[in-house]
């Protein structure tokens, strides 16, 4: 049964892709292929396909009943997506990017992103993060989301294709070094949509980019876990990612099975959580209250035994289903589909902002939207157009004081 339901959402989706005209490189696309792979290896385990005796393996993905919920909640999902993309994008003919203008940003950006990427480098060397988690943890992550956010921009300033891969590779140094992932990621996404768009980048390529990251991806996993890095290995956080970050909704299925759901945050979790994850940390130190408890999702899973989601990572249909049973994963994969199909039109507008925004939004909802609360996309998503905006504002500063300066001279 599972498995013709997964096969009738996957057709779905092709269809909309066809009957939309949408192009392989879009988000649309881009939310297929992470939505197939984060039900792709608990599927195989649940099923028998492949042996995984020397793995890991959580309890749930053998209970069938779980499984199938987990199966049709999923198909369920990419349905209503597909659906919100059939209403809401429009077929436009494919335009190809505009090569950046020169502008006065470009030159103060390299050299910013430039000596960023050198101090991250030093700084990952010095506190991994496996081992840091002090205060250096969050002026690490705070220095990267600068990186992020300035990098996408200055991708859009700069027609010199070099530097922005020097930086791209830069940045990719420092991951390693360091060990998290995310910000890369958020930084891949738009990096290759923009040079496709431009027409650098050709569809043979997407699969050769694809498997570059998930090299990376899994090299920085490995190392940053002590196993070491070998081609045997490789596959191995690729498992892991795909089952630890997908099992939150088997743990909350199976908590909804037994009747042991206290009640739902009435998506509570997307409205308040966003807001008060902008709350200085300073003020939770001083009532001696971990920061997590006071947002709306953590007071749920205190409720329910603090056991979801042990691993970290927090999948979209598991906060979904927190915030209305299975009502919430249907309106939040209907609201996510139509954002993300008028994000798709708005990126048809010019004007550097526009770009930016749509840039920004590749990035952070394809990076972290399926594998993590909601509060973070949004975190990364502001903070990053912060960043920009900083950015600029100190640029305008700068520039109005010279002229103050050359209006005395003369």
């Amino acid at each position: 049964m599972a498995n013709i339901l997964l096969l009738v959402s996957l057709v779905m989706f092709l269809w909309v892709l066809w009957r939309k005209k949408i192009p392989l490189v879009s988000f649309y696309v881009l939310f297929g292929l992470q939505w197939a792979f984060y039900w792709l290896f608990p599927f195989v385990i649940s099923q028998d396909i492949v042996s995984v005796k020397y793995m890991l393996v959580p309890e749930l993905l053998f209970n069938k009943e779980v499984s199938f919920y987990f199966f049709l909640f999923n198909a369920l999902s990419m349905m209503i997506f597909s659906m919100a993309y059939l209403f809401f994008y429009r077929t436009t003919k494919s335009q190809q990017e505009e090569k950046p203008s020169r502008n006065i940003y470009r030159g103060p950006l390299f050299l910013a992103l430039f000596l960023l990427g050198i101090l991250l480098i030093c700084l990952g060397i010095k506190y991994p993060y496996v081992i840091e988690r002090g205060t250096m943890y969050s002026v690490i992550g705070n220095l990267r989301t600068m990186f992020s956010g300035l990098f996408i921009f200055y991708m859009l300033c700069d027609s010199r294709r070099f530097r922005v891969y020097f930086l791209f590779l830069l940045f990719s140094v420092a991951t390693f070094v360091y060990g998290s992932r995310i910000h890369l990621m958020i930084i891949a996404f738009p990096f290759f949509f923009y040079y496709f768009k431009a027409g650098v980048f050709k569809l043979k390529h997407a699969a050769i980019f694809i498997l570059l990251i998930i090299l990376l991806m899994s090299g920085t996993a490995l190392y940053r876990s002590g196993a070491g890095v070998g081609p045997e290995l490789l596959m191995y956080p690729l498992y892991v990612e795909s089952v630890f970050a997908s099992y939150p909704l088997f743990q909350v299925i199976d908590l909804w099975q037994n009747s042991e759901i206290i009640g739902y945050t009435y998506f509570l979790n997307y409205i308040m959580d966003p807001l008060l994850n902008f709350v200085p940390n300073l003020i939770y130190k001083s009532s001696e209250v971990a920061k997590g408890m006071y947002n709306v999702l953590g007071a749920w899973r205190y409720s329910h035994g603090g056991r979801i989601a042990p691993w970290g990572a927090f999948y979209y249909l598991a906060e979904a289903f927190i915030a209305l049973s299975y009502y919430g994963i249907i309106l939040v994969s209907f609201l996510f589909g139509m954002a993300s199909a008028l994000m798709e039109n708005y990126k048809k507008h010019n004007g550097l902002i526009s770009k930016y925004m749509y840039y920004n939004y590749i990035g952070v909802f394809g990076a972290v939207f399926v594998k993590n609360e909601f509060f973070l996309v949004i975190k990364y998503f502001v903070m990053n157009l912060f960043f920009v905006i900083l950015f600029m504002f100190a640029m305008q500063i700068l520039m109005s004081s010279q002229k103050s300066k050359k209006g005395l001279n003369e």
